[in-house]
């Protein structure tokens, strides 16, 4: 009888309570006719809570702390109103599958009320005159009435998608995975297929996960796709991707921020 020497090794989930600081950047570079490129960045600074395990779900307390935008060598009269925009979703509590998936809001009602003051004021300050601004105003408005359309906005790379990323696993795995990823209108609402493989550092106290990330086939639109993601005692230390062409630059990030214990070998 063949007996065999293989231990699978378990990939940790950080324990109830756990809560960091989650710095969520996404920027737009874009080659001018001159030559230089323009930067459109948007930060936001997150708290987020690990409730722990509820229902089959991991649920998590997330709340906006700060939101702020930057703009280098561009103009967007947008920008500002963006941003109060996103205030409807200074706090949220979501629930996520075992893959990391987000599954469920559950303080979707609040938000909606939310959402009712706060375009009560935009209401006040804005009107059908300014025609990119008050459509900005009605698409939110439209997409606050759909319970799945905001699931599925909030799982968006430039929303909370690199934090709920999909990438969580009980048993790390040699081989490479296939997951699909979903983004939103700055790329025509596309569907990536991404192709990610672990590797796994562990001393007797820590353990450091490596994800490496790349598309799974080549695109026809000359487009390279990059990422990496690292977990630090099952906490997300940093998820970032990169997706370009020759004139346009898209770089996602989530990075954990503040206080933390380093990995050492």
């Amino acid at each position: 009888m063949m007996i065999s020497n293989h231990v699978e090794k378990k990939v940790k989930h950080v324990n109830a309570g756990f809560d960091q600081l989650i710095l969520f950047t996404s920027s737009i570079e874009e080659l001018l006719p001159r030559g230089v490129w323009s930067i459109y960045t948007m930060n936001r600074k997150v708290r987020i809570c690990y409730v722990g395990i509820i229902d089959g779900l991991h649920k998590y307390q997330l709340g906006c702390i700060e939101t702020d935008y930057k703009l280098e060598r561009k103009a967007d009269s947008t920008a500002s109103l963006v941003k109060k925009l996103h205030t409807v979703f200074r706090l949220l509590v979501l629930g996520a599958d075992s893959y990391g998936k987000l599954q469920k809001i559950y303080n979707y009602p609040y938000i909606k009320e939310e959402w009712t003051v706060i375009k009560m004021n935009l209401l006040t300050e804005y009107d059908d005159t300014d025609i990119e601004k008050w459509n900005l105003i009605q698409k939110m408005d439209l997409l606050l009435d759909s319970y799945d359309a905001v699931l599925c906005y909030l799982a968006l790379p430039n929303m909370y998608g690199l934090f709920f990323n999909g990438y969580w696993t009980d048993v790390f795995s040699e081989e490479k995975i296939i997951i699909e990823q979903m983004y939103g209108e700055e790329f025509g609402n596309k569907q990536f297929e991404e192709s990610i493989q672990y590797s796994i550092q562990e001393t007797s106290t820590q353990q450091l996960v490596t994800i490496s990330i790349n598309e799974n086939i080549t695109s026809n639109e000359g487009i390279t796709y990059s990422g990496t993601a690292i977990f630090l005692d099952g906490a997300l230390d940093i998820c970032k991707k990169k997706i370009e062409n020759d004139s346009l630059i898209f770089n996602y990030s989530a990075k954990w921020v503040g206080l933390k214990q380093l990995f050492q070998l």
